[in-house]
C-alpha cells in the first residue's frame, strides 16, 4: 500500500464522516418538524376541548362532535411525537455509532500514516549505512580515512567509524574518549560486559609489545576485556598473546572487512523486511510491531 492509498483512504473517512454529519442534522430537523406540527396540533386539540366545555354543550351534536374530534387529534398528536422521538432517537443513535466509528478508522488511518512515516525514515536512515559501510569496502578505503585530516582534530574519522562498526555489533558507547598513558581509548558496553576499545590509526603492524601495553591498560582499568582496533595487521607473536587471554580481542583489517560485510548484509536484510511491512501491512498492530526495534539490525560479534 503506497502513500496515496493510505491518503486516499483517510480523505474517504474524512468525506464518511462529513455525510454520516449531514444525515445526523437531517435526522435532528425532520424531528424538530414533526414535533412542531405535534405542538401545532396539540394546541387545536385543547383549543378544541376548552371552546367545547366553555361555549358548546356535551349533550348537542356539534358540541360531541367537537369533543371527539379534539381528543381523537390530541391523542393522535401524542402518538405521533412518541413515533417521532422513538424515530429521532433511534435513527440518531445508528448516525452516532456510525459517525465514532469512521471516527475511530480515521484515528487509525492516522496512527498508521505516522507509524509508517517512521519505518520510511528508518528505512532511509538504514539505506545510507549500508551506503556508507559498503564504500569503506574498497580497496585501501578504511585505509585512506584521515588521510586529509588536520593533525589538531586527529583520527576522528577512524574513531567515527570504529564507534560506528561496534555499535552496530551492539555495543552501546559509553565513553567516547578515554585518555590513558598509552593512547586514547572508547569505553563501550555490551551484555552487561565493560570493554575497552583501542583504535590505531594510520595502519601499521601491531607487535606483541603494543599489544601487551593495552592489556596492561585492561588491567588497571579493572574492565572486563579490550578490543585493539587497527586497519593494518598484527604480527603472530602479537595473535599468539592475544589467543592466551580471553579478554583481549584483536581486530586488523580483514577482521574489520568480515564484520563490515556482516553490517551491510544485516541492514539490507532489514530494508528488505520493512519494505515489505509499508507494502503489506494494513493495521496498526503489525507496523507497531516492525517498530520494537528502533536502532536497526545488529550484526554478530565475538565477545
Amino acid at each position: 500500500m503506497t502513500a496515496t492509498d493510505d491518503h486516499a483512504k483517510e480523505s474517504d473517512y474524512s468525506m464518511r464522516i462529513a455525510d454520516l454529519m449531514v444525515r445526523s442534522d437531517e435526522v435532528l430537523e425532520r424531528f424538530y418538524k414533526r414535533s412542531i406540527i405535534c405542538t401545532v396540533v396539540v394546541v387545536a386539540a385543547v383549543a378544541g376541548l376548552l371552546l367545547d366545555i366553555a361555549f358548546l354543550s356535551l349533550f348537542t351534536t356539534v358540541g360531541k362532535l367537537v369533543y371527539y374530534a379534539s381528543l381523537v387529534l390530541l391523542l393522535g398528536a401524542l402518538l405521533a411525537y412518541l413515533y417521532s422521538y422513538y424515530d429521532y432517537t433511534h435513527k440518531g443513535a445508528a448516525v452516532n455509532s456510525m459517525i465514532a466509528d469512521a471516527r475511530k478508522k480515521l484515528a487509525e488511518q492516522e496512527e498508521l500514516e505516522k507509524l509508517k512515516e517512521k519505518i520510511r525514515t528508518r528505512i532511509d536512515r538504514m539505506s545510507g549505512e549500508a551506503a556508507w559501510f559498503s564504500q569503506l569496502m574498497a580497496p585501501g578505503a578504511i585505509e585512506s580515512l584521515d588521510r586529509d585530516t588536520s593533525e589538531e582534530r586527529g583520527n576522528e574519522e577512524f574513531e567515527y567509524f570504529v564507534r560506528k562498526f561496534f555499535e552496530k555489533m551492539g555495543f552501546r558507547v559509553e565513553h567516547s574518549t578515554v585518555v590513558l598513558s598509552s593512547g586514547i581509548y572508547m569505553r563501550m558496553a555490551r551484555d552487561d560486559r565493560k570493554y575497552l576499545i583501542y583504535p590505531v590509526h594510520p595502519p601499521r603492524t601491531l607487535d606483541e609489545e603494543d599489544v601487551r601495553e593495552t592489556y596492561r591498560e585492561l588491567l588497571s582499568e579493572q574492565e572486563d576485556a579490550a578490543v585493539i582496533v587497527t586497519s593494518g595487521s598484527f604480527t603472530q607473536k602479537a595473535k599468539e598473546f592475544a589467543a592466551r587471554k580471553q579478554d583481549l580481542l584483536l581486530y586488523d583489517r580483514s577482521a574489520l572487512l568480515e564484520g563490515i560485510k556482516g553490517i551491510v548484509g544485516a541492514l539490507r536484510t532489514r530494508i528488505e523486511q520493512e519494505r515489505r511491512v509499508l507494502n503489506e501491512a494494513d493495521t496498526v498492530r503489525v507496523l507497531a510491531e516492525a517498530l520494537k526495534n528502533d536502532n536497526g539490525p545488529k550484526a554478530g560479534a565475538s565477545s
